[in-house]
Parts: C-alpha cells; sequence; structure tokens
C-alpha cells in the first residue's frame, strides 16, 4: 500500500496532467488560427490542412493594415460592443433594483415574461439585432 504521501504527489500528477491536457485543448484552436495568419492564400486553401506554414508570410498582417479598410469595420465592432456593455448592465441592475425593492401588480407575471426572455438562445435575436443596427446606421 502506497504511503499517504507517495498518492498525494500521484494524484497531483494525474491532476496535472489532465489540466496540460485540457490547457493544450483550449490553446490549440488559438494556435492554429495564428498559424493559417501566416499561410499563403494557397496552402490556407489545402484540401488536408497543415498545422505550420512552409514560410510564414508576415506579409499578411502588413497588408490588412495598409491595403484593405480594416479599421472602419473594427471601430464598428467596438461600438456594437460598447453599446451592448453598457445597454445591458445599465437595464438589467435597473430591472433587477425593480424586481428586487419595489411591489406593483403584476410583478411575478412580468418576472415570467422577462426570465422567459433571458432564456432565449441568442440565435433568436441575430436578426432583430441586425435590423436594430442597420437603422442605426452601424452596418457596412
Amino acid at each position: 500500500m502506497l504511503s499517504k504521501k507517495t498518492s498525494h504527489k500521484i494524484t497531483l500528477a494525474a491532476v496535472y496532467a489532465v489540466l496540460a491536457v485540457w490547457g493544450a485543448a483550449i490553446i490549440f484552436p488559438y494556435l492554429f488560427m495564428l498559424m493559417k495568419s501566416l499561410m499563403t492564400e494557397t496552402e490556407v486553401a489545402l484540401e488536408v490542412p497543415r498545422l505550420w506554414p512552409a514560410v510564414p508570410q508576415f506579409r499578411n498582417y502588413v497588408d490588412i493594415f495598409t491595403r484593405e479598410n480594416y479599421f472602419r469595420p473594427l471601430l464598428n465592432t467596438l461600438m456594437v460592443i460598447a453599446f451592448n456593455c453598457v445597454a445591458v448592465c445599465l437595464s438589467a441592475s435597473l430591472v433587477a433594483f425593480a424586481f428586487a425593492k419595489l411591489r406593483f401588480v403584476g410583478k411575478k407575471a412580468l418576472f415570467i415574461v422577462m426570465m422567459s426572455t433571458v432564456m432565449l438562445p441568442g440565435v433568436v435575436t441575430q436578426i432583430p439585432l441586425y435590423v436594430m443596427y442597420t437603422s442605426m446606421g452601424w452596418v457596412n
């Protein structure tokens, strides 16, 4: 039978091994994306994906910032994110205060409606959000 100290070391080694595998699985998509960004167009389009570029193409990064209109879509994205962060935090705190501190008729029914909208999948709201952002002039 193993001593308590030895079994603790084995358990700790197993935990670290599981964490290392899990960490590698989480980091792999980012590494793959970075390697794809350094490939030529023909390497990216190969049927069998490659993990490493034959010759890293750092010129791709220069091209995206000089030739392409990269900053306008980036600014649009940042505006949408900022609007969502502010609007969600503000409205959530006001609604939470109302449900927690105020007494009013229909409070339970409104809470059920609010919770049912919170539980909607994000896919359901994509088209209405796109229409809203289009009407605000935040698309293209």
